[in-house]
């Protein structure tokens, strides 16, 4: 599994994408395990946020979509949308 931050998401994406876009990519495994190796790369980015960030800000999940899916060599790509949340 690999997940990237995409830099400026409107500018290099297709279609109504911004704010925070990470893709997270499997490779050589069933489109079961991707979705588990999502759930995986969201608890490491939220971890990261909450480590790097102030306590009243929270990282909210806005959009997620699998772009790129291939079974027959257990390639998949899946694009999620954050936003951030201000509590005060």
């Amino acid at each position: 599994m690999k997940f990237v931050e995409i830099p400026m998401p409107e500018e290099v994406l297709k279609g109504d994408w911004g704010g925070i876009v990470y893709a997270i990519e499997t490779l050589r495994e069933p489109a079961a395990m991707h979705e588990a190796n999502i759930n995986n790369a969201l608890c490491m980015i939220y971890a990261n946020f909450c480590q790097n960030n102030h306590e009243s800000v929270s990282l909210r999940e806005v959009r997620r979509e699998l772009v790129y899916s291939n079974d027959e060599f257990c390639n998949y790509l899946t694009l999620v949308q954050f936003r951030v949340r201000d509590s005060y």
